[in-house]
C-alpha cells in the first residue's frame, strides 16, 4: 500500500483543478481518499476522477470538515447488466477502482479564495 498527497490552493474565485501523480510501480486500485481541510472555507464541492479515461471516483457537495472516503464502483456481469447481491435487493456490489497509468484529478469548487486543501489517496 502506497500514499500519495497534494495540496491544492483554490484561485481567487474560490475554484481550483488539482491532480495527484501515481507512479508507474504504483498503479492498482483506489483503496480511500482523505481531505484535510486546511484553508478552504465551509461547504466545498469536490469532483475525482481519473484524468486520462476519465472513471469517476467521487463527487461531494458542501463538504464541511476533514474526512475521508473510500469510493468504490458498481459492477456489471457480462451484458453490462448492474449487478446486485441478490433478485429481491437494490444493493449493489462494488468493488475499487482501477487506477493504471493516469493521474488523479481533483476538481474544487466554492473554496475560500486562495485557501487551500491536502488530499491523501491509498493504492496498492
Amino acid at each position: 500500500m502506497r500514499r500519495f498527497s497534494e495540496i491544492i490552493t483554490a484561485d481567487a474565485s474560490g475554484d481550483a483543478t488539482g491532480y495527484i501523480d501515481v507512479p508507474g510501480s504504483s498503479e492498482g486500485l483506489l483503496h480511500a481518499i482523505r481531505y484535510v481541510k486546511d484553508g478552504y472555507g465551509t461547504e466545498v464541492d469536490f469532483v475525482i476522477t481519473l484524468e486520462t479515461t476519465g472513471l469517476a471516483v467521487l463527487t461531494v457537495s458542501n463538504v464541511t470538515q476533514s474526512t475521508t472516503w473510500y469510493p468504490r464502483a458498481q459492477t456489471c456481469d457480462i451484458l453490462g447488466v448492474a449487478e446486485d447481491y441478490n433478485d429481491e435487493s437494490d444493493e449493489a456490489v462494488n468493488d475499487r477502482i482501477p487506477v493504471a497509468g493516469e493521474r488523479i484529478k481533483i476538481v474544487v469548487d466554492e473554496a475560500t479564495a486562495s485557501g487551500g486543501g491536502t488530499f491523501h489517496v491509498w493504492i496498492d
